[in-house]
């Protein structure tokens, strides 16, 4: 516990330049100090502006993109690292809404036969909204994702949390929704994620280089996503 207390001290005392430069050298302390920094920045912006059912989705999404891209060394400093999140918050928002808006246009125009009289049902969730309601354990697909089939292939050295965090990740599964699943913080399990990818960055080609060149492809995509710092998807 007082080393718990002393790490939060000092990146607590870093100010944001110097913050992003202990990210990039791979401290998850400062990880934790940024989205501990950032997230009432953002949470006192959202309010009255953001549906409070919309936060955890854009803020925290915001907040992992940011932490992901900026822990990219070639990735440019920010001069207003404040403003520059709002501006991402908002962005993120708009298309959260655009996104919200196309979806029940759709489930609308699907609700009638050709002749607008006629009701009919079709299921239309998202993989990861039906994921979430089997429960922590529904990863069972006759179709592996790619990151599964990752997983699969360096099973020899990674623990089962390991294999079940890259089978939700590899499904779009929502940080928070995997942080409650495995009975942790969301804080500590966003830090894990992000540890999990820069490792897999670093052993993955060899692995990945045994696998389907159409799943090649799809891992190849995965990393320049997370270079980019954007959620798998």
């Amino acid at each position: 516990m007082e080393q718990r207390t002393v790490n939060e001290r000092r990146v607590r005392a870093l100010d944001d330049d110097a913050l992003v430069d202990a990210m990039r050298a791979g401290d998850e302390w400062a990880f934790g100090e940024f989205l501990a920094r950032f997230r009432p920045v953002l949470l006192l912006y959202a309010e009255g502006r953001i549906p409070s059912e919309l936060h955890a989705e854009c803020v925290d999404d915001v907040l992992e993109d940011v932490a992901l891209r900026l822990a990219d060394p070639r990735t440019v400093i920010p001069s207003r690292l404040r403003a520059y999140l709002v501006s991402a918050l908002r962005k993120k928002h708009l298309a959260v809404k655009r996104s919200r808006a196309r979806r029940r246009r759709h489930h609308e125009d699907a609700a009638y036969d050709d002749d607008g009289s006629v009701a009919v049902v079709r299921s239309v969730c998202a993989e990861s909204t039906i994921a979430a309601s089997r429960g922590a354990l529904a990863s069972d697909s006759p179709h592996p994702t790619a990151l599964e089939q990752l997983a699969a292939a360096m099973a020899a050295e990674l623990d089962d949390e390991t294999i079940r965090l890259l089978t939700w990740i590899g499904r779009a599964v929502p940080h928070r929704t995997i942080a409650e699943w495995l009975g942790k913080s969301y804080d500590a399990t966003t830090k894990q994620i992000w540890r999990l990818c820069r490792r897999l960055e670093r052993a993955a080609p060899q692995y990945a280089a045994t696998l389907p060149p159409d799943v090649q492809r799809e891992l190849e995509r995965f990393f320049r996503r997370v270079e980019r710092g954007r959620r798998p998807a």
